[in-house]
């Protein structure tokens, strides 16, 4: 199983000449809800579906407690949650203040085991059967993972 991708054309507007380019687009699948995964937890450990979400709630809780006060999370082999500002540069100290912040964000850095899998992940493409999946992968991933007509993850 891996990414499913289809061919898209694009135009290049920012470019005088506008030329058509392509490239791959990640075909989306199903959001996993968070209900379905601590359903999905709770069968896996044998742990009752209330307390999988106790304990995720608790751990949303500690995560956001921590990121407030500035600290990055690291969680295991998942990897680690980091607050990030994106900020506007000022021509001097006496001309910055906290109105040059445009952006807060949180930032995921996949740990090793994110990383391996997103490597030995194959790419499948939907628009041309002749194209053998290639292996390989990069930037984010997709929860479900299932093929069309997969399940329902409401």
């Amino acid at each position: 199983m891996g990414f499913r991708v289809t061919k898209q054309e694009i135009t290049l507007h920012y470019r005088e000449d506008k030329p058509t380019a392509y490239k791959f687009q990640l075909v989306r699948e199903q959001v996993v809800k968070y209900k379905q995964l601590c359903k999905n937890i709770a069968a896996t450990t044998g742990i009752r579906k209330g307390e999988v979400e106790d304990v995720l709630d608790a751990l949303s809780q500690q995560m956001m407690q921590m990121m407030e006060l500035g600290h990055p999370v690291q969680l295991g082999i998942m990897g680690t949650f980091k607050p990030t500002l994106q900020t506007k540069c000022a021509k001097s100290m006496d001309e910055l203040s906290v109105d040059n912040v445009v952006r807060r964000r949180i930032q995921f850095i996949p740990g090793e085991v994110f990383k391996d899998m997103l490597a030995d992940m194959e790419i499948e493409t939907e628009s041309d059967d002749d194209d053998a999946p290639a292996s390989g992968g990069s930037g984010s991933t997709d929860s479900s993972g299932e093929q069309e007509g997969g399940t329902d993850f409401t």
